[in-house]
């Protein structure tokens, strides 16, 4: 099955994020693939530019790659959002983890449920439904809650994909 069409959900994705159309999206290069750690794409700290590393989004369909990109595009517009030396104060959070306020879990940070919720404000707002929520993996909302040990084992599964620290 051939992956996404990175350029046409590109296009896509910033028109539907005028505001942050002109943030730089672009594949990964070496130092950007093993800093994510096999994330699908990532957001500079410092610019917003986003990376995104086909190899590992070559799985996702055309809306989930374009809701990845809604995703990063959120935390560019957060990025520019800060004065320089509140992006420098997040850099040394996420390097220095329980240091400088940086003890959150990675869906428990203010930043990620913001992009999070913007994934799935683009998936109401274009009656995506066979999309699966990005967090819970719940394609219905009205679904039975699952239990917490599903939720927690799929939380870790997650993390660990995306190269999360405990």
């Amino acid at each position: 099955m051939p992956g996404p069409d990175y350029p046409a959900a590109i296009k896509k994705v910033r028109a539907e994020n005028p505001d942050v159309a002109d943030v730089d999206i672009q594949p990964s290069g070496f130092l950007s693939k093993f800093l994510s750690r096999g994330a699908n794409a990532s957001a500079s700290p410092w610019t917003g530019n986003v990376d995104y590393n086909p190899e590992v989004m070559n799985n996702l369909s055309q809306d989930e790659a374009e809701n990845t990109f809604t995703h990063e595009l959120q935390h560019a517009r957060q990025t520019r959002a800060q004065p320089y030396l509140t992006r420098a104060g997040n850099v040394m959070k996420s390097l220095l983890p329980g240091f400088l306020g940086g003890e959150e879990e990675y869906y428990e940070r203010p930043r990620e449920m913001e992009a999070y919720q913007s994934e799935r404000n683009r998936t109401g707002r274009l009656n995506l439904r066979d999309m699966r929520d990005p967090m819970t993996g719940r394609s219905d909302i009205n679904l039975p809650s699952e239990s917490p040990m599903v939720i927690s084992k799929r939380k870790a599964m997650f993390d660990q994909l995306r190269g999360i620290r405990k």
